[in-house]
């Protein structure tokens, strides 16, 4: 399996899933306390039992899940940081991403700086 398939299909195998039974089966790496729904939900828990970077956006998804449709965006992680909380280092205006340099600046890019998904960088949609 592969990383950006685990997370395309977190909606739909982890929305009820509490965040703590998840960090629970992490730290005692026993992740049979989560029953899967069926093979493929089966699969998912196993990839992200030995993919760290899986596990962070598991976890990022479920912080994020109640206030963001992350299928919104290109990827997981430009919805997790450009959520206006405190983790929040990109911006997103005019359909451009780009990452915060101060409270009046910032730079256009490109690719998402995690998983280098390419972005619109020309403004137009």
């Amino acid at each position: 399996m592969q990383c950006r398939e685990f997370e395309d299909s977190l909606s739909g195998y982890f929305k009820e899933v509490e965040s703590e039974r998840i960090r629970d089966a992490h730290f005692v790496n026993d992740w049979s306390i989560i029953v899967p729904k069926d093979f493929y939900h089966q699969l998912l828990i196993q990839h992200v039992s030995s993919c760290d970077d899986c596990l962070t956006s598991l976890l990022w998804y479920l912080d994020i899940r109640n206030d963001i449709d992350y299928h919104e965006y290109p990827c997981l992680h430009l919805a997790y940081f450009c959520r206006s909380e405190q983790d929040r280092c990109i911006d997103l205006k005019h359909g451009l991403f780009s990452i915060i340099i101060d409270e009046r600046y910032s730079i256009v890019i490109g690719n998402c700086p995690w998983c280098g998904i390419k972005l619109n960088t020309s403004g137009i949609v």
